[in-house]
């Protein structure tokens, strides 16, 4: 695994938004989705611990939980993929309220390990039951800092409209409009209605509303997009979730608004994963025995 330098990471980007191209980045699980990535010229490959849980046939929710230790499995994942990827950055997932985290150490480790940048996943933001007992945003801005100090590349992931500023003002290199919390099926949609989840919620995520309207979605996304430009105009935009899952969705999102690319999870690898394993299975079900033989 090669390690790039802030500087050169900006360099390629800036390079492909050059050519009018939008930013493409994806989360690896395992090594052969990575191996696949980069041989399609993939800008950035994110190693974290939903992707771990997506390898193992579960849902990436069970991420943003106390099962298993996410900093330790995305260690592992880097060490996996480590052999893989030979020209596109790494960029690794922490999760800072650990209480086992030392952030010096940690972001020693990964830089160590040849990655290329930090991003804040899981995120505090994504613990339901956790955010009216942690705060978990200034510590994620401290890792972002000591990533910046380190050279590395640093991405904010945000769920919250409040959350916004509060990362744009630490002038990360990337920022991700994440509609996690408005699209994961049926099960977070009933989270989001339970009026006793609901009052647990200091903060609003993105509307659920916007699930199938992918106009009303762009209009959301662009007024956090200028509001993000507006604090740190060299911070590149990308959105990841709601109902961007498709080819076609993703075009709709860059005609309708200025962000600048796409972090796709399951979308390029369950997903694809599942709609090929069941119709090559299905095509080799279909096959008939020789009858004359028996």
């Amino acid at each position: 695994m090669k390690r790039f330098t802030r500087d050169e990471i900006r360099a390629r980007l800036d390079a492909r938004l050059a050519k009018k191209e939008p930013i493409i980045a994806c989360e690896a699980g395992v090594g052969i989705t990575a191996k696949m990535y980069e041989m399609y010229d993939i800008d950035l490959i994110f190693a974290t611990s939903a992707g771990v849980f997506r390898s193992r046939g579960v849902d990436d929710v069970f991420s943003l939980t106390a099962y298993g230790e996410c900093n330790e499995m995305t260690y592992e994942l880097v060490r996996r993929i480590h052999g893989v990827t030979n020209n596109t950055p790494v960029i690794a997932g922490v999760n800072t309220i650990d209480p086992r985290c030392i952030l010096a150490t940690q972001v020693r480790n990964f830089k160590e390990a040849g990655v290329s940048g930090i991003i804040n996943s899981p995120s505090i933001a994504a613990f339901v039951s956790a955010i009216n007992i942690l705060e978990g945003t200034p510590v994620e801005r401290d890792m972002l800092k000591e990533c910046q100090e380190n050279e590395m590349f640093t991405v904010a992931d945000c769920f919250f409209h409040e959350d916004i500023k509060t990362y744009a003002e630490s002038k990360p290199d990337m920022m991700i409009i994440d509609l996690k919390w408005a699209v994961e099926e049926g099960i977070s949609r009933d989270i989001l209605n339970d009026q006793k989840i609901n009052a647990w919620f200091p903060k609003k995520p993105f509307d659920p509303a916007y699930y199938n309207d992918i106009e009303a979605c762009c209009k959301e996304i662009q007024e956090c997009y200028e509001e993000i430009k507006a604090i740190s105009p060299d911070t590149y935009v990308l959105v990841t979730g709601g109902p961007f899952t498709t080819y076609e969705a993703a075009e709709k999102l860059f005609a309708l608004t200025d962000v600048e690319g796409f972090l796709g999870g399951k979308c390029f690898d369950e997903d694809v994963m599942r709609k090929y394993i069941l119709e090559n299975q299905a095509a080799f079900s279909s096959l008939s025995l020789n009858k004359e033989a028996f």
